[in-house]
């Protein structure tokens, strides 16, 4: 792959891990308030409980398998991603420092930007908000790998953003599994535990890197942030409910370069767009889609405008087309 090909890659990757994460959700329903309830209580077990587990991802009728370890020890969260599928790769997340080892690039990545949030299912830490672009409700009891389940839905109220399934289990208020549905109401992402287990301890080695995987010889890269700076775009014709929720330059663990990323988000849906300069006009614009997660790129006078989120494309596509020059002396 090409630099921006790679960078595209790494930048895909890091959100569908997580680490960019979101703040806040709606609901106008009556229902919606035990909705919320539900929620809160199953952020609560997410963040607390000690467990491992096996989950299988369905993205593009392809399926990932990964183990689950997480524990919270002495006020500190901590959680290891292990991918079964080959080439094995392994994400650990100690509060917000967030590691990833990818054995094909031979490269770790360190980041100390992440969120204090799961990997599994990306729950917002307020759940007292007003109504806006989402219905909660409670949608009946199903099973999941033998244990009873509450169903949770959110439905959205329009084309610009996924509604949402959970299922959450009724004894330790985990999330068993969790369905992303488009627009057209077809099925765009799944989670699925296929077994879990809650323990009262997880051992050291657990939330440790393999000791099978050596890195010894491996490349690190430190994710850093650049000074702050004043922003220089503005955006116009966001879809309504989104809103900017941070501003930052940072350097690409890719290749080095500064890139500038701006993080827009409705509550619960978020949408990341990167501004990177690239000297020229031989990057065409382009449109893709990986399972639930949308891209659209395009160019601007040198710069190359890269809109990355779990929406539909018409969202992405939207901010991406939106986005201009605040003052444009200052560039």
């Amino acid at each position: 792959m090409n630099r921006i090909q790679t960078g595209h890659y790494y930048r895909l990757l890091f959100l569908m891990l997580g680490i960019v994460q979101t703040f806040e959700v709606f609901s106008n329903q009556d229902s919606g308030q035990s909705a919320r309830q539900l929620l809160m209580e199953m952020s609560e077990a997410v963040k607390n409980r000690n467990y491992h587990g096996t989950v299988v991802y369905l993205r593009e009728k392809k399926a990932e398998t990964m183990r689950v370890f997480h524990a919270l020890t002495n006020g500190v969260e901590k959680e290891r991603i292990v991918a079964v599928n080959s080439p094995m790769r392994e994400v650990i997340r100690s509060d917000q420092e967030v590691t990833c080892y990818l054995p094909d690039a031979r490269l770790i990545y360190v980041s100390r930007q992440g969120a204090r949030r799961s990997f599994l299912v990306r729950l917002p830490e307020d759940l007292e908000s007003d109504p806006s672009y989402y219905e909660f409700l409670v949608d009946g009891r199903e099973y999941v790998i033998q244990k009873e389940a509450q169903v949770i839905e959110l439905r959205s109220k329009d084309q610009f953003r996924y509604g949402r399934k959970i299922w959450m289990d009724l004894d330790t208020r985990l999330p068993l599994k969790f369905e992303m549905i488009d627009e057209k109401g077809e099925l765009v992402e799944q989670m699925m535990f296929t077994d879990l287990e809650v323990v009262d301890h997880l051992p050291a080695e657990a939330l440790t890197v393999s000791s099978t995987m050596n890195t010894s010889d491996w490349e690190v890269r430190d994710g850093e942030s650049l000074p702050d700076v004043k922003q220089t775009w503005t955006f116009d014709g966001i879809p309504q409910g989104f809103r900017q929720v941070f501003y930052r330059r940072t350097i690409m663990p890719t290749d080095k370069q500064a890139v500038e990323h701006i993080l827009f988000s409705d509550g619960f849906s978020s949408v990341s767009v990167y501004v990177d300069k690239q000297g020229n006009d031989n990057v065409a614009s382009y449109q893709k889609q990986w399972g639930a997660i949308n891209s659209y790129s395009r160019l601007l006078d040198g710069y190359q405008i890269t809109v990355l989120g779990a929406v539909p494309a018409k969202t992405v596509q939207a901010i991406g087309d939106g986005i201009e020059y605040l003052d444009e002396t200052e560039k």
